[in-house]
């Protein structure tokens, strides 16, 4: 394929994913048709389908795209501080905060959010290991400046960020709505866990 066709294939692409957030984020995920992102970017439905089979596929990119957005977020806010305990208290924050956005401004409902994880599970993988890696160099730097006892940084990390997942499931299986979502709740419990897990650490 020509240098210039791929290039223009890239920028319609990212066109199609702009126009999907805002569409997406209009009518929510369940209610949004490839016909309304169709005529979003301009372009016929018949034409989408070479870049997106489905609504799932193409949500799945406008979740990757946000996901990186995150994780970039993180990075940037993480590390301002040299203190695990801020640190990691920035993470749960950040990461929250991210889940709110997300569910309001794509109108998702809860069968939604957990329908979705199986079904993009490669890409929450992905997710999951890149958070395992944030978290490994705040073990990892607070070892090296001696606040934390000897531990295996990666071992760690992975049981922290899954047990913050699960937090956070445990809350959206007992809501019914999404309006019902109780986030102090998961931040508060996050936020208990991070100081055992600490104290648990610190020499």
């Amino acid at each position: 394929m020509p240098e210039n066709q791929e290039i223009s294939q890239d920028l319609k692409k990212n066109q199609i994913l702009a126009a999907a957030k805002q569409v997406f984020g209009r009518f929510g995920f369940a209610k949004t048709t490839l016909d309304d992102v169709a005529n979003a970017v301009g372009m016929k439905k018949a034409s989408l389908y070479y870049y997106y089979e489905s609504k799932e596929e193409l949500f799945k990119d406008v979740v990757k795209s946000e996901t990186d957005e995150l994780i970039k977020e993180l990075e940037n806010k993480v590390f301002t501080t040299n203190d695990v305990h801020d640190q990691l208290t920035t993470y749960i924050k950040t990461r929250l905060a991210y889940l709110q956005k997300m569910i309001n401004i794509h109108n998702l409902t809860v069968n939604s959010i957990l329908e979705f994880k199986p079904i993009s599970e490669l890409l929450y993988r992905e997710f999951f290991e890149k958070q395992i890696l944030i978290v490994v160099k705040i073990f990892s730097d607070g070892l090296q400046r001696g606040e934390l006892k000897k531990v295996d940084t990666h071992r760690a990390a992975n049981i922290f960020v899954s047990a913050i997942e699960s937090i956070a499931t445990k809350v959206l299986c007992k809501s019914k709505a999404t309006n019902e979502i109780n986030y102090k709740s998961i931040e508060d419990d996050s936020l208990f866990l991070t100081e055992l897990i600490i104290n648990g650490l610190k020499k």
